[in-house]
């Protein structure tokens, strides 16, 4: 063993993938550098020492440390022995420095808070209401045709909070903040129908042996939701009633559009001044 050396572990989001110590007379040690964190991690070194094994060429580190345990000691192999490996360094360290570079030209380190703006901006136009609603009067071309599945979709649509009201509910019993009497209770305070666990039949019991196995899928014994719920028979409405659920879909699908109009102009003024600040910086806005 030689003499003390200092060994310092880089910190920070941009850390490269591979780190030297310096040797004096000698190629500086290689380590890989998320390694070396974790395996020192919560330690306080006490002792650095290098090791050169005579022959192989082999060299080392040999780090000993305190922890909340105790003592501990470490040995960290040189990643550099042969001339491929050196090579292999070399580039990694080529490739990660080219991406550093492009990523501080595309400004995306300093400009991550207008990144976060666009992206809730967008989230929130995906979360619209942007499918034009069909008419009543006119004809359906056939029995599987657009006006079933706009139905399908409006249904789908108009039945989320109350399928949230649902899962809420289940999520509760599951968690035992409730009781499986509360959550009967519950469900009936909206006003669904549904059955039981101890209602269920032979060949649904064989499924659901279990009350949890239950309520992870109650939407399955709930009445009136769509898209694979079980709905019984419902007459066909009159025709003033899907006038007037039309009239409704209309004028939300029309404020919806709007909205989402207002939102592209933000994104995209977003966009210009991020482009105009990166080029004007030079890269790094």
């Amino acid at each position: 063993m030689n003499s003390l050396f200092a060994i310092s572990i880089p910190k920070g989001r941009s850390r490269a993938p591979f780190m030297g110590v310096p040797v004096e007379g000698q190629r500086p040690l290689v380590f890989v550098t998320e390694q070396v964190r974790l395996a020192l991690a919560g330690t306080k070194i006490t002792d650095v020492a290098f090791i050169a094994a005579n022959g192989n060429g082999t060299r080392a580190l040999e780090i000993t440390h305190r922890h909340n345990r105790g003592h501990g000691r470490i040995v960290l192999y040189d990643r550099c022995r042969d001339s491929w490996q050196i090579a292999h360094v070399w580039q990694t360290l080529r490739d990660w420095a080219e991406k550093q570079r492009k990523r501080r030209a595309n400004g995306k380190s300093k400009n991550g808070k207008a990144a976060a703006i666009i992206r809730r901006l967008e989230k929130e136009k995906r979360g619209l209401w942007l499918h034009v609603p069909y008419h009543p009067l006119l004809p359906p071309k056939s029995q599987y045709d657009g006006k079933y599945l706009r139905e399908s979709a409006w249904q789908w649509h108009q039945q989320k909070p109350m399928r949230k009201r649902v899962a809420q509910i289940a999520g509760m019993v599951l968690k035992g903040k409730i009781t499986n009497t509360t959550g009967y209770r519950k469900l009936r305070e909206l006003k669904i129908e549904f059955r039981r666990f101890s209602e269920l039949r032979t060949h649904e019991r064989e499924k659901f042996s279990y009350q949890d196995y239950y309520w992870r899928h109650v939407y399955q014994f709930c009445s009136g939701f769509c898209n694979g719920m079980r709905e019984p028979y419902a007459e066909r409405e009159n025709l003033a009633e899907q006038l007037e659920r039309h009239a409704e879909a209309r004028q939300r699908y029309v404020a919806d559009k709007r909205l989402a109009e207002s939102l592209d102009s933000q994104i995209a003024a977003l966009r210009k001044i991020a482009d105009h600040a990166a080029n004007y910086t030079g890269g790094e806005a």
